[in-house]
């Protein structure tokens, strides 16, 4: 498995609309790819957490071909305080309770 997380810093009173244009860009568009285990978005007071988890680093390189994230720096750039930070793990151990 891999993760890859971005890291958006968001301008102050704005992370609201940043969430939902995230949502309606990435979020919206995420159901269809091959490959995607989970996806997810957090905040906090400083900006947010975009979590990707995909079955392997190809298919999260191909999403990332598909366009969807400079659609939504192009929509989102008066929202954020700077670029995104991109970090990326690959899975060594895993431990799931049931």
């Amino acid at each position: 498995m891999f993760s890859a997380v971005m890291r958006y810093r968001i301008k102050p009173g704005e992370a609201d609309a940043f969430c939902r244009l995230w949502h309606e860009t990435v979020f919206a568009h995420s159901s269809t790819l091959d490959g995607l285990l989970s996806m997810q978005l957090y905040r906090d007071e400083a900006g947010a957490y975009a979590f990707g988890i995909w079955r392997e680093r190809e298919c999260a390189e191909a999403f990332m071909r598909t366009g969807v994230f400079d659609t939504l720096m192009e929509r989102a750039g008066t929202l954020l305080a700077g670029q995104p930070q991109q970090l990326e793990w690959e899975l060594v151990d895993w431990c799931c309770s049931s």
